[in-house]
C-alpha cells in the first residue's frame, strides 16, 4: 500500500518550492523562539 502522506513537489514550480521552504523556516524559527520563552518562563516559577 502506498504511502499517501507523501508529498508530490514534482508539479511545484520552482519558485513556489522556495517560498514554501522559506515558509517552513520561518515556522521552524518561530517555534525556536516560543520554545525559548517558554523554557525561561517555566524556569523562572
Amino acid at each position: 500500500m502506498p504511502n499517501t502522506t507523501n508529498k508530490d513537489y514534482t508539479k511545484y514550480s520552482q519558485r513556489q518550492l522556495f517560498n514554501l521552504m522559506n515558509k517552513k523556516e520561518q515556522e521552524i524559527e518561530k517555534l525556536k523562539r516560543d520554545r525559548a520563552y517558554l523554557e525561561k518562563k517555566w524556569l523562572k516559577s
